[in-house]
């Protein structure tokens, strides 16, 4: 409990207490950590985001991130294989590869959660909608209606909640004709810059091409450092690699392609033509493997 994890804590205690059940003091820790959990649940479901201001629709940059940078990764492509579309599962299985994401319950409860039990599953009346792990930081995205996740917390590695932000206001000046679905695909920390794709989906021609940036803000303070290039970020994650950023964006009847990102200014520095728009981009052994709508690649990490 001293480090922050009454879940943890209270589970250690029933175990301990199976074995142990006449043992006072067992039972009083254990009713602390219990306690201690309803008190930092009731704190996270009623935190307030902080609201961040609209951001340009442009490429567009404050001042460069902060952050280290090494040899810019290089891309060589070793093979690539027709996949059958619906077997992505597969796909994870045969290449050794974890699924970025927790399983998250669906509103008519089709699925069980996977998500640990420390993260809220509503904050400030939306529903949570995704959670990944991704490097020393947690992130869960919230939202009223299921695929628009807007409002975002950031855990770090002791699970305490190091930012939320409401990026509601990143909608753009106008909703597309069927709906304004934009949302957060995907974040990330990097010695204290905070890193998120966002868009929408459909067609770029629905919002006249503002869509698919990647954006680089200050993580306390919310403030945004740069954005990319609309139409380089549309995939489910993206990887970072010694200071540059692999993303990708594509969609159907429209250009598809993995980009190498500064993560110091936002500038695109290469881009590698693909049959379709990448799904998943994930690193392992200085491999990348890539699964897009009907292909898969794989690229030496150099």
């Amino acid at each position: 409990m001293e480090a922050g994890d009454s879940e943890q804590a209270r589970l250690i205690f029933v175990g301990l207490l199976d074995r142990y059940p006449q043992d006072a003091e067992l039972s009083r820790l254990h009713a602390a950590a219990v306690e201690q959990g309803r008190r930092d649940g009731a704190r996270r479901e009623t935190m307030r985001p902080v609201a961040l201001e609209p951001a340009p629709l442009r490429r567009h940059k404050v001042r460069d991130a902060s952050v280290h940078q090494g040899r810019k990764p290089k891309l060589v492509l070793t093979s690539k294989t027709r996949n059958e579309i619906i077997d992505v599962e597969a796909w994870f299985r045969n290449n050794a590869l974890d699924r970025p994401t927790w399983q998250v319950p669906t509103p008519r409860g089709e699925s069980t959660s996977e998500v640990p039990a420390w993260i809220p599953s509503e904050l400030d009346g939306r529903r949570i909608v995704q959670a990944m792990e991704e490097g020393d930081h947690v992130f869960a995205l919230y939202a009223k209606t299921y695929w628009r996740g807007r409002v975002l917390l950031v855990f770090d590695a002791e699970r305490d909640i190091v930012a939320a932000y409401d990026f509601s206001a990143w909608s753009g000046p106008e909703p597309r004709k069927d709906g304004d679905d934009r949302r957060i695909f995907w974040a990330m920390v990097r010695e204290g810059v905070l890193f998120v794709s966002s868009g929408h989906f459909g067609y770029a021609k629905e919002s006249g091409g503002r869509t698919g940036y990647l954006s680089a803000l200050d993580l306390g303070t919310g403030e945004l450092l740069w954005r990319s290039d609309p139409l380089v970020a549309n995939a489910n994650n993206f990887l970072y690699r010694d200071g540059y950023i692999i993303t990708g964006y594509g969609f159907t009847a429209e250009p598809d392609f993995l980009f190498v990102v500064d993560a110091k200014t936002g500038e695109t520095v290469t881009k590698t033509k693909l049959r379709k728009g990448p799904e998943f981009i994930l690193e392992k052994e200085s491999q990348v493997f890539v699964r897009t709508y009907d292909t898969d690649y794989v690229f030496d990490l150099r």
